[in-house]
């Protein structure tokens, strides 16, 4: 009987030990840590009514030899949430973690454009935060007609935020 009470009393004990112990908790201490790369969209300046330079960062890019990577901008006229299948990409020079600049050219004046940054690691897609910005808007004054003749007049007028190549 005494040796009974025993087995009864320990199988107990170790059920109650069992059951305080966080099974969880020894799972994720024995699960691989999983690191993600952080992209950031940085802001859009330099603001023309056909070009714009966007810039962003990234941070905890681990790359494995032989990792194919790709960092850059994706933007859309269309799409408030551009992405890789529906936007319009720009590579950056980058291929590491850092701040990058990447410029979009022959855009609409007067036209919003939706942009986040991004970083594909071997089918991984990692996208930065949704930002916007808008081209500046060609503005075209004309003046009074003035010295009026029968056969002539002046006319004064003006043409803001016309770029006619890259850089005026």
């Amino acid at each position: 009987m005494k040796k009974l009470l025993n087995t009864i009393l320990l199988l107990a004990l170790l059920l109650c030990y069992n059951s305080c112990i966080d099974s969880k908790y020894i799972y994720e201490k024995e699960a691989p840590i999983e690191e993600f790369v952080i992209v950031t969209t940085g802001e859009a300046t330099d603001i023309t009514s056909v070009s714009a330079s966007i810039s962003g960062y990234v941070e905890q890019l681990i790359i494995e030899e032989g990792t194919n990577v790709e960092i850059g901008i994706v933007y859309s006229s269309t799409d408030s949430i551009p992405d890789i299948n529906n936007g319009i990409t720009i590579l950056s020079d980058s291929e590491a973690e850092g701040k990058y600049t990447v410029s979009l050219t022959g855009l609409s004046d007067n036209a919003t454009y939706f942009y986040r940054s991004y970083v594909i690691t071997d089918n991984n897609v990692y996208y930065g935060e949704v930002s916007s910005f808008t081209t500046k808007a060609i503005i075209v004054t004309t003046g009074a007609a003035t010295d009026i003749t029968s056969v002539s007049a002046s006319i004064s007028g003006s043409v803001e935020n016309l770029v006619t190549k890259e850089g005026d």
